[in-house]
């Protein structure tokens, strides 16, 4: 059976606003004392055939005791909807880049580093901004004992295949059905 999930510009738009806020670990081991986040946006736009630009302000957080947060007054992100294959399954995930920031008082180059660091940080972490539909649709569903022979149905979902339109995104999948039988006593 092929299935078809459509996501308009406006549902993805939408979406984008429950997302924001959303902080990024950019310490070098994980230990969240230095991050960005970045705030409730300011603006999202679909962008036709790429996904959704978002312009917000920011908080760079060093994790230096006596150094003050960073204010951001504008950054512009996109996030860029794909097919990830792997195990468990594909997932449609966003790659997430920060194209740019802009910062009060602070040197160019360091800007550039801090983007670089983010954008390092988002690609590591990409599967976690996403849907493994194929791990969500994989399902075997029990019959109980309304059939003697079948014990459940069994549905496996396939690779998919992603579209970005103009208007919004079409993800297309297949799925498997078949049965699983009980064992004889």
């Amino acid at each position: 059976m092929d299935v078809r999930v459509s996501l308009s510009a406006a549902e993805l738009v939408a979406s984008v606003h429950e997302f924001l806020p959303y902080q990024v670990d950019i310490s070098a081991d994980g230990n969240q004392k230095r991050w960005l986040r970045v705030n409730a946006p300011d603006s999202v736009e679909f962008v036709p055939k790429e996904g959704m630009r978002i312009v917000a302000s920011a908080t760079l957080h060093h994790g230096v005791p006596l150094v003050p947060d960073v204010k951001i007054r504008r950054s512009v992100m996109m996030m860029r909807p794909h097919i990830l294959e792997g195990e468990p399954g594909d997932t449609l995930a966003f790659a997430v880049t920060l194209d740019e920031l802009d910062t009060k008082g602070i040197p160019g180059f360091i800007d550039q580093s801090i983007q670089q660091r983010v954008n390092d940080k988002m690609h590591e972490h990409r599967r976690q901004i996403g849907w493994n539909f194929t791990k969500t649709l994989t399902r075997a569903i029990g019959l109980g004992q309304r059939s003697v022979l079948i014990d459940a149905v069994q549905l496996r979902a396939g690779r998919g295949t992603l579209v970005v339109l103009d208007d919004g995104i079409t993800l297309s999948l297949s799925i498997g059905v078949g049965f699983v039988r009980r064992t004889p006593t």
